[in-house]
This record gives C-alpha cells, sequence and structure tokens, in this order.
C-alpha cells in the first residue's frame, strides 16, 4: 500500500515494550508501508511538510497517565495528512472510550478510531482477513527511539487471553471479557529467531494461565522452543543474522544498518591487527569509521554493508569466533501471575519442567491465606524456591491485612527455606474520572497510610527482601509497630536511619505517645490531621504546646532545610561499611 505510518507510545515510563505497536509495525511492514516509531516528548517531533501521515497509531497504557496520553493523541492530530486517519488502542482507550472520543470531536478534520479491546478479528484496520493480535512483533522499532525499556532482551507472548474471575479491581474482564485457552508460541516465536535474533528470556502475560484446559499442551510447547528447565542461552551470531535480514523485501533497513555497523566495531576490538586494519580502513573510507556516527542516508549506507560483506565475507566466521560458548541460565516469567487456587499438584510439577523463575503468585487479600500458603508448599515440593508476590491494598483490605500478609510471606520464607520477593501494588479505580488520578483511598486507608507505604517501598526499592531483619526494620516487628509507622512522618521513614542517629524519631515517638494520654475526641481529632496532611492546621491546637510539637515534625523536610542536609552530608560520609553494604542491598536510607 506504501503509506507512512506512524505508532506513538506516550512519554510515560514503562518497563515492557508496546507489545501492540509491534504487531501493527509487523502488520503494516508485510503490506508494504513505511512505519516509524516514536516515544517521547511528542512536541519533539519533527512536523516538517514531509512528516505527515497516513494513518498513526496511538498506544494507550494506565488510566493515571491520562494527561500525557491525551496530549499525545491531541498532537498526533496535527501530524496527518488532510485524509489521514487516527487509531487509539490499549487500556486507556479502552476503558475512556466515550470520554476520549468527546476530548478529540472538537477537531474533526482527520478521522479518528477509538478502539475497544484486542485487535482479534479480520478486518479491523483494513478490508484484509489478517488478525493483528496473531502476528509476531518487529523488535527493529526498539531501536528508533532513546528511550531503553527495563526489560527488552525477552520474547513476549501471551498463550491464553482473558480471565475466568470477574474481579473487581481489574480491568482484564473489560477489555478481554473472553478467555482464550490456548495461542501457539512456536511460528511466531522462530519468525522473532530468524529475523532479529533469539531473545534470552520468555516473558507470558498471561492474566490466568492456569484456567487454561491446555495447560499441558502449554508447557509443552514451552519447553520445545528451548525453555525447559536448566536451559542455557549461547548468544546467536548476530552480524549472519542482520546480514541475511538487511536485503529482505519491506525490512527496517534502520535497525538492521545501525545493529550491522554497532556489532562489526565490536568485532574490530578483538580483531588481530592485520585483519583489523583492513576492515578499519574500509570503514574510514565510507566515514563508518566510528560506532556512534549519525547515519544520513540509511539506504546508501545499506548498499555499503553489503558491499563490506561482499569484500569480507568472512567477517560473519570472525564474529562467531568471539562469541561466548558457555551460555546463560534462562527464565520463564509468566509475569501477571498465577492464581493459587487453581494450582494443584500435577500443574505444580508441570511448572517446575521449565525454566521458571520466579514464580508470581497473587496474594490479593488475606481470606486467599489456605490457597497462597498450599500453591507456595506444592511449589517447593517440586524444587522451585524463587517466588515473587504481588500484594494488592488499598481496595476493601484494611492495613491490618496488608501487613500480616507480609508477615506470612517472612515466616513461609523461613520455614521452606525459599526466597520471596514481594511487591506491594496499589489499588486504583478502573473506571470513572478518579481512575485518572493516583490519590484515591480505599474505605480503611487515607492519604497518610498511602504516603506512608511510598516512603517505606522508595527506601526498599519498590520490594521486600526475604530476610527478617529487612522486613521487620522496613514494616515493623509487630502489628503495633507497622501502625506506629504508618503515621510516622514519611521524611523519618526514607531517610530512617538518618532520622534516627540524630534523634528525630525518638522524639517523635515520644510525642505520638502523648496522644494516648489525651481524651479519645482530641486523639482522635490529632489523628484525622495527620492521616489527612492537614498540617495547616496546627495552629488549632495553640493552647497545647505538645500536640503543636508533635505536628510541627510533619513539616520537616530534609530536601528544603540547609541545616539538615549539612548534617546528613556529615552523617553519609561518616557512616561504616557495614552500613554502606546494608543499604546496597536494599535496606532503608
Amino acid at each position: 500500500m506504501n503509506r507512512k505510518v506512524l505508532l506513538l507510545e506516550p512519554s510515560y515510563k514503562n518497563k515492557y515494550p508496546p507489545i501492540g505497536l509491534m504487531k501493527l509495525a509487523t502488520y503494516h511492514r508485510d503490506l508494504g508501508d513505511k512505519v516509524t516509531f516514536f516515544k517521547g516528548d511528542i512536541k519533539n517531533f519533527s512536523k516538517d511538510k514531509q512528516n505527515f501521515y497516513d494513518r498513526i497509531c496511538v498506544s494507550t497504557l494506565f488510566t493515571f497517565y491520562w494527561k500525557k496520553t491525551i496530549e499525545t493523541i491531541q498532537y498526533a492530530q496535527k501530524l496527518l495528512n488532510k485524509d489521514g486517519e487516527l487509531w487509539v488502542g490499549g487500556i486507556t482507550a479502552s476503558i475512556h472510550k466515550e470520554e476520549i472520543e468527546n476530548i478529540l470531536n472538537a477537531n474533526l478534520f482527520s478521522k479518528i478510531n477509538i478502539h475497544f479491546g484486542l485487535l482479534d478479528k479480520p478486518n479491523i484496520l483494513d478490508k484484509n482477513d489478517t488478525i493483528i493480535d496473531n502476528l509476531p512483533l518487529d523488535y527493529s522499532i526498539l531501536e528508533e527511539i532513546e528511550y531503553k525499556y527495563p526489560v527488552s532482551d525477552a520474547y513476549f507472548a501471551y498463550t491464553t487471553r482473558g480471565c475466568s474471575n470477574k474481579c473487581k479491581f481489574c480491568a482484564v474482564p473489560i477489555i478481554e471479557p473472553t478467555f482464550k485457552h490456548y495461542i501457539p508460541l512456536k511460528d511466531n516465536f522462530e519468525y522473532i529467531k530468524n529475523t532479529f535474533g533469539e531473545p534470552k528470556d520468555l516473558i507470558l502475560l498471561d492474566n490466568n494461565v492456569l484456567n487454561s484446559e491446555n495447560f499441558e499442551k502449554i508447557i509443552q510447547e514451552i519447553k520445545e522452543i528451548g525453555f525447559y528447565k536448566g536451559a542455557k542461552y549461547v548468544e546467536p551470531n548476530w552480524l549472519e543474522i542482520y546480514f541475511n535480514n538487511l536485503n529482505k523485501k519491506n525490512c527496517n533497513e534502520k535497525f538492521y544498518v545501525r545493529k550491522i555497523v554497532e556489532h562489526i566495531h565490536l568485532l574490530l576490538k578483538k580483531l588481530k591487527e592485520t585483519d583489523s586494519t583492513k576492515l578499519n580502513s574500509f570503514l574510514q573510507t565510507h566515514n563508518l569509521e566510528n560506532s556512534n556516527v549519525k547515519i544520513e542516508n540509511f539506504s546508501e549506507t545499506k548498499e555499503i554493508l553489503l558491499k563490506l560483506l561482499s569484500e569480507f565475507p568472512q567477517i560473519i566466521e570472525w564474529y562467531a569466533k568471539f562469541l561466548k560458548k558457555h551460555g546463560k541460565n534462562r527464565y520463564v516469567d509468566f509475569n501477571q501471575g498465577i492464581d493459587a487456587r487453581l494450582l494443584d499438584e500435577k500443574k505444580a510439577k508441570l511448572l517446575s519442567e521449565i525454566a521458571i523463575r520466579p514464580v508470581r503468585i497473587a496474594f490479593d487479600n488475606i481470606k486467599f491465606r489456605k490457597h497462597y500458603e498450599k500453591a507456595i508448599r506444592l511449589c517447593v515440593k517440586f524444587g522451585i524456591l524463587d517466588f515473587s508476590n504481588y500484594i494488592l491494598y488499598n481496595f476493601t483490605d484494611k492495613p491490618e491485612d496488608f501487613y500480616h500478609r507480609i508477615k506470612i510471606n517472612t515466616d513461609l520464607r523461613e520455614e521452606l527455606g525459599l526466597k520471596i520477593f514481594s511487591f506491594p501494588m496499589k489499588y486504583l479505580e478502573i473506571e470513572g474520572n478518579k481512575s485518572r488520578k493516583r490519590d484515591n483511598y480505599g474505605k480503611y486507608w487515607n492519604k497518610k497510610f498511602i504516603r506512608a507505604i511510598y516512603s517505606i517501598l522508595n527506601a526498599t526499592y519498590g520490594k521486600i527482601g526475604h530476610r527478617r531483619a529487612f522486613v521487620e526494620k522496613a514494616f515493623g516487628k509487630n502489628l503495633e509497630e507497622f501502625i506506629e509507622l504508618l503515621y510516622m512522618p514519611n521524611d523519618y521513614l526514607v531517610y530512617r536511619f538518618f532520622y534516627e542517629k540524630i534523634g528525630y524519631t525518638q522524639k517523635w515517638k515520644q510525642d505520638f505517645e502523648y496522644l494516648k494520654s489525651l481524651d479519645k475526641y482530641t486523639e482522635k481529632k490529632v489523628k484525622k490531621i495527620i492521616e489527612k496532611m492537614e498540617f495547616n492546621k496546627i495552629s488549632l491546637f495553640s493552647d497545647d504546646s505538645k500536640i503543636v510539637e508533635l505536628l510541627e515534625h510533619y513539616t520537616v523536610f530534609l530536601a528544603n532545610d540547609i541545616e539538615l542536609q549539612k548534617k546528613y552530608d556529615e552523617w553519609n560520609q561518616t557512616k561504616n561499611t557495614n552500613f554502606a553494604k546494608i543499604r546496597k542491598s536494599n535496606c532503608i536510607h
């Protein structure tokens, strides 16, 4: 079709690359369209006459990125040709379809399509039989942007779609209402292996894989593509793969040209002098002597690289000679977690046959304790000792429930000799105006408690470690200590050891203890101010200096106090080596 197609992802930070846009890139390249991918500040994207597009597809993620998402969509309209069309899909587009349509209808010069759900049927974007959701991913588009996704050296896929549960805190039943029991892996994996090079790990984004009636078949296929227990990853010959694909029709020549130049320069560092001199001379002649050279004309550079291959056909053998042969451990990650209620002995044994690490199990509610503990023990029975644990909070749970789930994990670690890294996940509204913000609170939670959890997790790098000493320092040795931490000033939580060293924490504890001596009405009134973080109301208690002293703790911020910063710098320089090691291993600041 030879259309100009722009794929856009808003400039929010995210861990994984945009799976939907990578499938769309494959779809459009197969049709002969020219594909461009951009992620970043959309206002920095070129808007000259040569950069107007026939179709723009915008991916959307979580609803709390609402402002950036809408700005990207609105600006994208300015990049369309007169008869161009705009497509918006993903989580936010599906949940807030009508709201986005209402915002965009102010500019009617372009055709706007807000797509609900998946691209899992034919004839959605164009009149053809292609089901876009079944296509392999185009990894080449990731090289077109400066942003580097924290996880990218992996094969991303689904073996199922949807979820049989109808959890009120989850958007999956809205976006993927029909459960699909099996999606093949092998063909798409082979395509990616041959086109872009085999990735090291396998990340599966299934929402409830244990619900599949084809679970045994799924495990078998995972093993067949090379992710069996104990599997090793040996790097492929990248140069061979890139050169083989450079001349293929509709390839992303930007990707292959950049990667070939990059890997040739890596090779140069390892070649013996006579070979490297000849190769380097060729590169200098064609202005490619620098690995960071800015390539202006990719088609011209492509011809230069093909000429290089004809003059140095042995270059692929040279490259193979220096590849590491010992291999690295491969890992399989069912990243969205498995349902403890559906894990039985047969399924646990099947999981143990693949290179799974970690096993992610959700512990969303304390009422699932028996199911959760049983699932952990079943996995341990078959030799699985590495776990990652999602702990939902701020939904219908109480802070006490949150703490008890953390303690259960700690007890299981010690009893069974395993590792469980827990990742608390705050519940956010799915629909309505509140879903566009991060500051909504469950029935038993409040602003201060949520900020306290954030402050603790900020100091622990977002996760809860597997050592008891670590957990008890972060969240308290018992429930009473945990509740006390929820009320502790946030700065005292983030810089825990520092404020303890200079005595501020101890003074706060004394002042907080004073509340117990007050009448219940006054105690509740003061705590309500702390819970709502309304510290502009300190003057209400001017007749009680001890209450004023307590509330003034919450106005202390290291970042805003020059004298405190000096003390912190001095303390930071003199702290002993043991503390430095503790902090490095994810303990509290």
